[in-house]
């Protein structure tokens, strides 16, 4: 970059600044007040040399103290954070930087430089449950562009940036085998190296059903208010997921996707999405893949999942984390979706059985307790006939 003067100016080659001073344009914008005004008549009556050891100066006396307190600010936020929710400094500073790219993408499709595009994959269930997911590192962005365009598009968009923070592709994009590309993006704060964070970008239809996720990764941190990132909805990413772990050999290889069983149960259970929305996201998401047919009755993990999964469970603080029994509790909810019944295991029935008799008793003794008529329970555990009749 070349500090330039008034009209037909000329400068030297020694006004040509090094590249750490001029990154300036990128830090005046976070530095406010600016120490001096860089207005057109300073630069005029200033020499280039004289110009060169002002902007050194003040680099060096105004603007780097600023910058380092800055920087030391959203780290202390951070590891507050990460205190107070009991989780790693590591994590927090994932969803800050994921929250920055979603931020950055929002509003390059406000400027129009981007199509639409949206959420999907493990930040999309970050971004629903919190903490309370797992932790993922990739963040799986499907963007309304045509598949030769998507990395050119993609990176318009980072040109955008945040305040405060610059973001760059690293390296080349790598085609992946379901068409995705995948690629690192570097992200600088004031001027060093902050994250790095992974991307699969994929190619979407324009027709796609999205939903608003409210998100507060950056104001948790002092960064602003971020806008709703634009999500996967919430039953299609569920029919994705049971689509992705029932598929016996993806493309002729071993399925790995045991994590999307502990993500499907927490998603059902911490939401609780209509069952009949999951069933019609199924069908349509089977019939568009076209691997292997819905509804699936019965799924049984292989083998290598038993300690992935016992393992995630554990992480996610699940009910219970013996991979049979999840394999039971997976296949009811296959069973519910489908809107069929399905046989239990033994011990399970058995548990069911007694719960539902304890609800009973308890309801017994509760309509006795209002007619004032002591209730009898019988040696069996059974009210008698006589504690459910009402004096």
């Amino acid at each position: 970059m070349i500090v330039r003067a008034s009209a037909g100016y000329r400068p030297s080659r020694s006004c040509v600044l090094s590249s750490r001073s001029l990154r300036l344009a990128d830090l005046a914008s976070s530095i406010k007040p600016f120490p001096r005004p860089a207005s057109e008549t300073y630069f005029a009556t200033t020499s280039c040399s004289r110009l060169s050891s002002n902007l050194a100066r003040e680099y060096s006396s105004h603007i780097m103290p600023r910058l380092s307190e800055q920087r030391r600010g959203l780290e202390s936020r951070m590891a507050s954070l990460a205190r107070e929710r009991n989780t790693t400094l590591a994590r927090v500073r994932h969803l800050v930087g994921f929250g920055i790219i979603c931020e950055t993408l929002t509003e390059a499709v406000a400027r129009g430089v981007i199509p639409i595009f949206f959420v999907k994959g493990g930040v999309a269930i970050e971004l629903r449950l919190g903490l309370r997911a797992r932790a993922t590192k990739d963040l799986d962005i499907g963007l309304c562009a045509p598949s030769e365009e998507l990395v050119t598009a993609f990176d318009r968009a980072l040109e955008v940036g945040y305040p405060g923070f610059r973001l760059r592709r690293r390296g080349e994009a790598r085609l992946l085998d379901n068409g995705a590309r995948t690629f690192e993006v570097r992200i600088e704060h004031l001027g060093r190296a902050w994250a790095t964070v992974d991307v699969d970008l994929a190619a979407a239809a324009s027709d796609i059903v999205m939903e608003d996720v409210p998100t507060t990764a950056l104001h948790d941190v002092g960064l602003g208010t971020a806008r709703s990132v634009p999500c996967l909805t919430l039953t299609t990413q569920i029919a994705q997921k049971i689509h992705a772990l029932t598929e016996s050999e993806p493309r002729g290889r071993s399925n790995t996707r045991a994590r999307d069983v502990l993500d499907v149960l927490l998603l059902m259970r911490r939401l609780a999405p209509p069952i009949d929305e999951i069933r019609k996201a199924c069908a349509r998401v089977f019939s568009e893949r076209g691997t292997h047919e819905w509804p699936v009755h019965q799924f049984t993990f292989p083998a290598h999942w038993s300690t992935v999964i016992r393992e995630l469970a554990q992480d996610v603080g699940h009910k219970n984390s013996d991979p049979d029994e999840i394999q039971q509790e997976f296949n009811r909810l296959l069973a519910r979706i489908d809107g069929v019944s399905l046989m239990v295991a033994p011990t399970a029935e058995l548990n069911a059985r007694s719960e539902r008799r304890g609800v009973k008793v308890r309801r017994q003794v509760s309509a006795a307790s209002v007619g004032n008529v002591p209730p009898t329970i019988a040696a069996d555990g059974r009210p008698s006939q006589r504690s459910s009749t009402v004096a």
